[in-house]
């Protein structure tokens, strides 16, 4: 089971990081190669997502011509609650060097003026099923929070999900009690 631990205040907010319980454990961050592909939103405290259905994030990994730097591409697709219709807003995603984990986001075509963060506060792949927990402070356009993202429309296993839950409680920082304690189950069908 993974632990919380609170590693620096931000500006207005704060970042915290799972930790796995065994300091031997291999457990780490994953590569950009693992977050290549689909994930489902399927549990969440921004606001944003409350009147949508389907969200999903689909990550493409890029490489930059004029140097070694990997990036990735993502196109965020979405149903209003009331359409058929799917809605995407696209972006990239680039490293943030310093802090592992940490993307920098900036829109596409319009949205370009838009941009924001992301940090990966805890991830696990177990067979074919993975999940990625995240943190983003927000942008000119949402409100921050936490987002966990599956890699299957289905969810977390029963396990997965108690376990999750289980690192939450223990959260004891007053930002954290209250980014958990708004979140929310996605619209999935």
């Amino acid at each position: 089971m993974y632990t919380a631990r609170l590693s620096h205040a931000r500006a207005g907010g704060c970042f915290v990081s799972l930790e796995h319980p065994d300091p031997n454990s291999k457990t780490s961050l994953p590569s950009l190669d693992e977050i290549v592909g689909t994930w489902h939103i399927i549990r969440t405290s921004v606001p944003f997502w409350k009147d949508k259905r389907n969200p999903t994030v689909t990550f493409q990994k890029h490489s930059d011509s004029t140097s070694t730097t990997s990036y990735l591409e993502n196109s965020t697709n979405y149903q209003p609650s009331t359409s058929t219709k799917i809605k995407t807003v696209n972006g990239t995603d680039s490293p943030v060097t310093e802090q592992q984990g940490t993307y920098e986001w900036r829109g596409a075509g319009w949205l370009k003026v838009a941009s924001s963060s992301w940090e990966i506060l805890g991830y696990e792949k177990s067979g074919v099923n993975a999940w990625l927990f995240v943190y983003t402070p927000g942008s000119i356009f949402t409100t921050g929070g936490l987002i966990l993202y599956s890699n299957s429309k289905e969810g977390l296993s029963e396990g997965a999900l108690e376990r999750l839950e289980a690192v939450f409680a223990g959260w004891k920082h007053p930002k954290l009690q209250e980014l958990v304690v708004s979140m929310y189950d996605t619209r999935r069908d």
